[in-house]
């Protein structure tokens, strides 16, 4: 069951929209809990943009591990020792392609973590914005991410079986809320998933890690229809 599948069925579940917008291609009777369509009233569609590129890469050395499936953010750090304070700084970055289906549509990040994810720690993650996209794992040996100049989106709680909020909006409100507006299409994006350190106490070594598969669970860019009385917002 891929990523966007599971992430139709939260929508339909709640009501949102009607089921047979998230499942045409559906086998099986939806459930009575499913809210049917209304012929003649009007609906928003929903549709999801899954990563093209995922890379997880180490902070440290800046060097990329594109074998992995999934994303993994990791923050191990070790006050006591002053010359490494940093033991792990693990981070993935994600590259989103926006189609024409995006045209005149609004835009809003989501992260979802099923069951067989992983949180240790806070659960917390910073996401920012690449301003140079990284459209494909570097080839060199080692294959190292180049630097960027990155611009802080939000930050997120993170959730098993369920979807991350927003528990710190103190950077771009682009792709927070839901009355973002896409980008044009062609637009490539690259975001970073980066570990936080909230320690209690700053001198206590602590762990923060999230880890992911890349079938059940990840980033992703959701996209809707505005309403026709919600002004779009874009402060990219």
């Amino acid at each position: 069951m891929p990523l966007e599948y599971i992430l139709g069925e939260l929508n339909a579940i709640t009501g949102d929209y009607p089921y047979n917008y998230y499942y045409p291609y559906a086998y099986y009777p939806p459930p009575l809990t499913i809210p049917r369509p209304i012929p003649g009233y009007p609906v928003n569609t929903v549709g999801y943009l899954l990563p093209t590129t995922t890379i997880q890469f180490n902070q440290l050395n800046r060097q990329a591990d594109c074998s992995v499936p999934g994303g993994r953010i990791e923050y191990l750090t070790d006050p006591t020792n002053s010359e490494t304070p940093i033991v792990t700084d693990t981070r993935t970055q994600v590259t989103f392609s926006f189609p024409l289906d995006v045209l005149d549509k609004n835009c809003q990040f989501i992260f979802f973590l099923g069951n067989t994810s992983t949180i240790n720690g806070s659960g917390r993650f910073l996401l920012l914005q690449n301003e140079t996209p990284t459209t494909s794992c570097p080839t060199e040996d080692p294959p190292t991410i180049p630097e960027t100049d990155q611009a802080v989106i939000a930050g997120y709680q993170a959730k098993l079986a369920d979807l991350a909020v927003v528990d710190d909006s103190r950077g771009n409100a682009y792709l927070v809320g839901p009355n973002t507006k896409c980008p044009i299409p062609g637009t490539i994006l690259t975001l970073e998933l980066r570990g936080l350190d909230d320690s209690a106490d700053a001198n206590e070594p602590t762990t923060d890690t999230i880890a992911w598969n890349g079938i059940f669970s990840g980033p992703a860019i959701k996209y809707t229809t505005p309403p026709s009385d919600t002004t779009n917002t874009n402060s990219q």
